[in-house]
């Protein structure tokens, strides 16, 4: 079983390679399911080197077991 922070890694690298040059990208929310089949990570990140604010959210589902992205999606803010 993978952990938190290779799950968060896991996350990170493939936000670069679907999306390309991010910058400032943060874990925003660790979770792992009840059933612990697998992590929901949200990242933040921004496309603008020197932009702070207008920051994006994905959140990525995560195999505990095999380490593999699921899915990753957009996160609404509300």
């Amino acid at each position: 079983m993978i952990d938190a922070k290779q799950a968060a890694k896991t996350a990170a690298d493939y936000l670069t390679q679907i999306v390309g040059t991010v910058h400032n990208v943060r874990i925003e929310e660790v979770e792992l399911s009840q059933n612990e089949l697998e992590w929901t990570i949200t990242l933040s990140y921004s496309e603008d080197p020197y932009s702070f604010g207008g920051k994006q959210y994905k959140v990525f589902r995560i195999n505990t077991n095999d380490g593999k992205v699921m899915s990753m999606k957009i996160r609404p803010l509300k």
